[in-house]
């Protein structure tokens, strides 16, 4: 039972930890490139006035570089924060720690070890069946499994 608890608890601060670094990463336009692109903005609002009545090609042309612009600063602050939350050492710690929970419970209910299971008549669904029951049975809920 304490390896399924253990599973349980670090399954949720992985992914507490994941979460967050994909919001940090959705929230990179609104906070750390914004300076950024409130420049690229002004420059590029003094090059519209000349382009956009010229002509309309002229104007699709460069609004596309000036979304360009915007998409380098984006994604560039989108990487540095992935690289800098991915190389936590706590996001690190908490994927070990994920990792190495789940291969104790893959240890304890044979999984990836041996065919020995369906040697004996088992198959995947009577395991899996098993390991519902076990996971049930640990949390005190009713076990539909049983006899």
């Amino acid at each position: 039972m304490d390896a399924i608890v253990d599973a349980y608890a670090s399954s949720l601060q992985f992914c507490s930890r994941l979460n967050r670094s994909f919001l940090d990463a959705l929230l990179v336009p609104f906070t750390d490139a914004r300076d950024e692109l409130r420049e690229i903005k002004t420059e590029e609002a003094k090059k519209e006035e000349k382009v956009y009545p010229a002509n309309l090609n002229d104007y699709l042309n460069y609004q596309q570089r000036y979304y360009q612009k915007y998409e380098k600063v984006i994604m560039s602050g989108i990487r540095d924060k992935f690289d800098i939350n991915f190389r936590e050492e706590g996001f690190t710690r908490s994927l070990s720690e994920y990792i190495d929970c789940y291969s104790d419970i893959a240890k304890m209910t044979g999984f990836g070890q041996d065919k020995s299971w369906e040697k004996k008549g088992g198959n995947t669904i009577q395991r899996y069946q098993c390991i519902r029951a076990l996971c049930l049975t640990s949390f005190n809920i009713n076990n539909p499994y049983s006899a």
